[in-house]
């Protein structure tokens, strides 16, 4: 009797077991996909997709975005000041 009752125990364990192991899965396979489609859906444009125009500098050069082309990677920042 006490064989079959540690045999019963020891399944109940191991179905427990998968059960948790199945529901961390599902969960990781869920974070995943919602990463994925969140960040795919806010992704920049092409790169390419910029504007062509040019500023002055504080030296008096002027400067376009072309010239940066294949060079580094360029941020543009553009403050509001208030007046």
């Amino acid at each position: 009797m006490q064989g079959a009752a540690k045999a019963r125990r020891r399944a109940r364990e191991r179905r427990q077991t998968v059960g948790v192991l199945m529901t961390l899965a599902l969960a990781l396979i869920v974070s995943i996909v919602s990463w994925r489609l969140f960040f795919t859906a806010w992704a920049p444009a092409s790169p390419a997709s910029a504007p062509s125009f040019a500023l002055s500098s504080s030296t008096g050069q002027t400067i376009t975005l072309r010239d940066f082309i294949g060079k580094q990677d360029v941020v543009l920042v553009f403050y509001m000041v208030a007046t």
